[in-house]
């Protein structure tokens, strides 16, 4: 993925953080990355190819939680 995808991927992260899926749009990705909207357009013309970008994005995140949580037990406790 570029570099400008992964900043655009990155900003549509943080909008739904911040405000949720019901205002998660192109103008507010645009904003969150510092860029404009149609530069967003560009690199994800049709918004099934952003949200699916956006999915990957959540089950890396959700993947390296698990990880970490995994790497920090210690196993079954003996009685």
């Amino acid at each position: 993925m570029s570099d400008t995808r992964t900043e655009i991927v990155l900003a549509a992260y943080s909008a739904l953080k911040s405000d949720g899926l019901p205002v998660l749009s192109y103008d507010r990705i645009a904003e969150k990355a510092d860029l404009s909207r149609q530069v967003i357009r560009y690199h994800f013309a049709d918004a099934d190819d952003l949200m699916v970008a956006l999915c990957d994005h959540l089950a890396g995140v959700y993947r390296d939680s698990l990880i970490a949580i995994a790497q920090d037990l210690s196993g079954p406790r003996a009685a």
